[in-house]
């Protein structure tokens, strides 16, 4: 409990505290077994079997990702709002707080007064910004599936248009015919019927409810920090690059599409000089 107090909790100590109840659990009837004569090998099947689907029964109806989000871990002395924003639609109700807290903190970020990020707060606009970036992979994944098809035909295959902080260089350009066909194919196997989920479905609800949050405010914040980037030269394709690749995220499929460049913002001070 301490190490939870101090790091946070994650899907990986959820299920690692559920698979020491189960192994606590059978190594019990196991000591029973042995100790008690009449404690059959029956009554030990049959004790496994029960503490087997009551932890089945726990992982498919408890919230887990609500869970972490009550108890979200830590990185970079701020709660993990990459981690948080990759979780499932499970915790969108997490979602509308996750662009609150990434406003406050890049508010604080930009306004320093020294006009410097230290390296762990170049690693927390970085974390921030993936998180953000996150959010508009989950938003528009749900708006194609759910969405009106008039609309999600004229937004995603018919007329593209690129937000400011959206870099042609990393989304690929326009929407050549090979990923026209991609999306074609994927919107014609999620929007069917076999398809839907309840989880999505309300997930889908609230992206529409708060969309001035989901939509309007991630698209402004993301804006803010690219500009913040353009004007300071800030290069974060390290810090990126660490949290996509090298760092390990357990149990949690990455959710965003956004890819760091490198020297993406940085602006050469002076032309190279030209041998003869």
């Amino acid at each position: 409990m301490m190490y939870i107090e101090v790091y946070g909790l994650t899907r990986m100590r959820i299920i690692g505290e559920v698979f020491l109840f189960w192994l606590l659990a059978n190594l019990l009837l196991l000591f029973l077994l042995n100790s008690w004569k009449q404690f059959e090998e029956r009554y030990l099947l049959l004790g496994m079997g029960v503490a087997t689907l009551g932890v089945v029964g726990y992982l498919m109806l408890v919230n887990m990702d609500m869970r972490v989000v009550r108890g979200a871990p830590k990185r970079y002395e701020m709660n993990d709002l990459f981690y948080l924003a990759n979780l499932s639609e499970d915790s969108a109700a997490s979602w509308e707080g996750i662009v609150q807290e990434a406003e406050t903190r890049i508010t604080q970020l930009i306004n320093k007064e020294s006009g410097t990020l230290s390296d762990e707060e170049r690693a927390q606009l970085a974390n921030i910004k993936l998180a953000l970036f996150s959010l508009v992979a989950q938003r528009e994944r749900l708006d194609k599936k759910f969405g009106p098809w008039d609309e999600v035909k004229k937004n995603y295959l018919d007329e593209i248009k690129r937000r400011e902080y959206e870099r042609s260089v990393v989304y690929g350009g326009p929407l050549d015919e090979r990923r026209r066909k991609e999306l074609e194919r994927w919107l014609e196997a999620n929007r069917k019927w076999q398809a839907y989920t309840w989880s999505e479905m309300e997930a889908y609800k609230l992206v529409v409810q708060k969309r001035e949050v989901l939509f309007d405010r991630v698209d402004v914040l993301l804006t803010t920090i690219v500009r913040y980037q353009k004007s300071r030269n800030l290069d974060l394709y390290k810090e990126e690059n660490w949290i996509l690749y090298d760092y390990k995220h357990p149990f949690v499929n990455l959710k965003l599409t956004y890819r760091p460049w490198m020297n993406e913002f940085v602006t050469p001070t002076a032309a190279p000089s030209i041998a003869p």
